[in-house]
């Protein structure tokens, strides 16, 4: 399917769940966010075993990470890809494993996944670059059902309880899929040889078995586990089919060397490959059958003192600046589920966008819960919560069904009339930092009426003085607090440095106390933390996060 020219990279990969939709599935025991282990820093390689200086840049990124500097591109595609580095020998992303490491909402196995991201070159799985990397947009695509999120397909029992099942009719098209997809390998097999290990080696899972096993689980996280795999399996057959085609097509010579010939843009449809260590023909193959390649090139010492770096975004982490970062966070309609459940003290060691370090308040609310659950205070200090787990959490179930809650440190009460902080994330030493906005959030309700807020001097200094219906405001700007439902009116706009994009992502209050006018005393109110300039967003943006910005953005 053709997406639309110079269609921004993440819509392709973006799976939409509104926020307000609640299918009721809750895990039982703890998971991982999507996005754990992908900040940290991988064994790699940026050799390359042909001469590539000759091949135009159709993305570039720079990436500085402690001591190495890379640049990151691709010479057909116009993804913005991850690079995950090498995978251990022993690791196999695919499968129907009871138990691997770092159980995920999404059911994905992390960062060497390539359902997610363009991996190197493996041997054994040469189909796995031809796999799509994005949800069909409709229905009417034949493999749907190999993509579409199951919590599309969740059927609860009841209200009451945590069980329930994959809806029956999305199982009989999986198993339509599965049999389609079966019937056209079968069919490819008359064309290669007894012994070929193109077929020996051919993805075979799932079987009809799988399906049989996923209509008996009653459970959300066995759902997630086995509807997944079984989606992975029907993606890995369709990409073997294009994968074994390509290579029937290029058995004929072709007139020219493949060095000389044209080649065409990717596919970004498809998921690619890193082409380091490939040698330069089977590299050429992958661009002549539209496969997006990408090229890491670490900077040499020289070449730094030098300055010869490429132009291009720089970012200080693997993740930011690529297609991938919204699909693991907020995009992720399984990650966005996990956290409509509030007794899930896993899913509240993070930010709103998925990553660390965690805000206090969910260190606090998260004490809570668990001291809630009758675990009596132990004397002396609890142990602190990582900000980012990158282990399999085992805590053991509790009475009720689900995980205990494991130890957090209660932070001490802060002044509850001073603003929170601000987050600030450094792109480049050189620009200002970027100050993060929270995700985009909609009114707190519709029904009830807004408070009126008025910045203007009040007992020598300047403060946020709340104003009845009757106070006529005389003020330049209004903009609106939708957390506290509160419109803000003020003469000058100044915003900080490092606020971006503030008509849509909104901006920090000016950080002035809030006093009702009570007379010679004044009644200290709560502040407010963050401001839009409307009082209801876009459709759809409920939630949203803002992606890293490239540093030239910033001041």
């Amino acid at each position: 399917m053709a997406s639309p020219p110079q269609q921004d990279a993440l819509e392709l990969v973006r799976i939409k769940l509104p926020p307000s939709v609640d299918c009721g599935a809750r895990f039982m025991y703890a998971r991982l966010p999507p996005a754990a282990g992908y900040l940290d820093v991988p064994s790699f390689t940026s050799d390359m075993r042909f001469d590539v200086r000759c091949m135009p840049a159709l993305t570039t990124r720079i990436v500085r990470l402690p001591g190495r500097v890379l640049e990151l591109w691709s010479p057909n595609s116009l993804q913005h890809a991850f690079l995950p580095g090498f995978k251990a020998a022993n690791f196999n992303p695919t499968g129907f494993a009871e138990t691997y490491p770092g159980r995920r909402h999404d059911g994905h196995t992390g960062k060497f996944d390539p359902i997610y991201a363009p991996q190197y070159a493996n041997p054994q799985a040469g189909w796995w670059p031809f796999m799509r990397r994005h949800a069909p947009e409709g229905r009417d695509d034949y493999a749907y059902a190999a993509f579409a999120p199951l919590t599309r397909q969740w059927d609860q029992a009841s209200p009451q309880v945590r069980s329930g099942r994959i809806n029956i009719s999305f199982i009989e098209e999986l198993r339509a899929l599965l049999h389609e997809l079966d019937s056209k390998m079968e069919g490819m097999r008359l064309y290669l040889r007894p012994e070929s290990s193109t077929w020996a080696n051919r993805p075979q899972q799932p079987a009809p078995v799988h399906l049989a096993m996923l209509q008996r689980q009653r459970s959300w996280d066995d759902c997630v586990d086995c509807g997944v795999a079984i989606q992975r399996g029907l993606r890995e057959k369709e990409a073997w089919l294009k994968w074994v085609e390509e290579r029937f097509r290029q058995a004929t010579p072709t007139p020219l060397p493949y060095s000389e010939l044209q080649m065409p843009l990717a596919d970004d449809n498809l998921v690619g490959v890193w082409i380091n260590g490939m040698d330069e023909e089977t590299a050429l193959r992958h661009m002549l059958a539209g496969v997006p390649c990408f090229i890491a090139h670490e900077y040499s010492a020289a070449e730094l003192e030098s300055g010869a770096i490429a132009s291009g975004p720089e970012y200080t982490n693997l993740l930011d600046g690529t297609d991938l970062a919204e699909l693991l966070t907020t995009s992720n309609p399984y990650f966005l589920q996990a956290r409509k459940d509030e007794e899930r003290v896993d899913a509240m060691f993070l930010k709103d966008d998925g990553r660390g370090p965690v805000p206090e308040r969910l260190i606090a609310r998260a004490g809570y819960c668990q001291r809630s659950r009758g675990s009596a205070p132990k004397p002396g200090p609890a142990p602190s919560a990582p900000a980012t787990s990158r282990a399999p959490s085992k805590a053991a179930a509790s009475s009720e069904g689900s995980s205990a809650a494991p130890a957090v440190e209660v932070p001490s009460e802060r002044n509850p009339y001073e603003a929170p902080e601000l987050e600030r994330r450094q792109i480049l030493s050189s620009r200002c930092d970027w100050i993060v906005p929270p995700p985009i959030r909609e009114a707190a309700s519709r029904a009830g009426t807004w408070e009126r807020w008025e910045l203007a001097e009040w007992g020598g200094a300047t403060a946020w003085v709340g104003r009845g219906k009757k106070h006529e405001i005389r003020t330049k700007h209004v903009w609106y607090d939708r957390h506290r439902k509160r419109s803000l009116h003020f003469n000058d706009l100044v915003l900080p440095r490092g606020v971006l994009d503030e008509q849509r992502f909104g901006a920090p209050v000016p950080r002035h106390p809030f006093f009702y006018n009570t007379g010679q005393q004044g009644l200290p109110h709560r502040p407010s933390h963050w401001m839009y300039p409307s009082r209801e967003g876009i459709r759809g943006d409920e939630g949203r996060t803002m992606r890293t910005p490239p540093a030239h953005q910033l001041p």
